[in-house]
């Protein structure tokens, strides 16, 4: 969606799209300004509570670091870690998981167990029984 989303930003004549390494290259002064504020948590409350402390966020959570542990131990053996792998990785760090555990769960665990899965396939591990069971009663 985003690939072709920017080929198209960039197909028309009224919006100029870039970098930031660009933008800076072009716009030194902007570089050099401080950030004065800058607010920490969700642009609904403000705070963590989306991500964090309802027991199936918590879970969730711990579901992912089991996975990067796993991913840190085939890269300490010197393995190579499948681009595919790497990708489905970065699909289960998305904040969006954790923001919908606790609320609108169903279609999201189903989801998020299923990517979880496949990443397990992807580095050539068996998938952990859990993942079997849905997270959400």
């Amino acid at each position: 969606f985003l690939n072709l989303l920017y080929q198209r930003l960039m197909e028309t004549d009224f919006v100029k799209t870039t970098t930031l390494k660009k933008y800076f290259e072009n716009n030194p002064k902007a570089k050099k300004r401080n950030i004065k504020r800058l607010a920490a948590g969700s642009w609904i409350y403000g705070e963590f509570g989306k991500w964090i402390g309802n027991p199936h966020k918590v879970k969730a959570w711990e579901w992912l670091a089991a996975a990067r542990k796993e991913i840190k131990k085939l890269e300490d053996e010197g393995k190579v870690i499948p681009d595919l792998a790497w990708k489905q990785m970065y699909i289960l760090e998305g904040s969006d998981w954790f923001w919908w555990y606790g609320d609108n769960e169903a279609s999201f665990d189903y989801l998020y167990r299923m990517h979880l899965e496949n990443f397990y396939k992807l580095i050539g591990k068996a998938v952990p029984e859990y993942l079997h069971h849905p997270l959400v009663a």
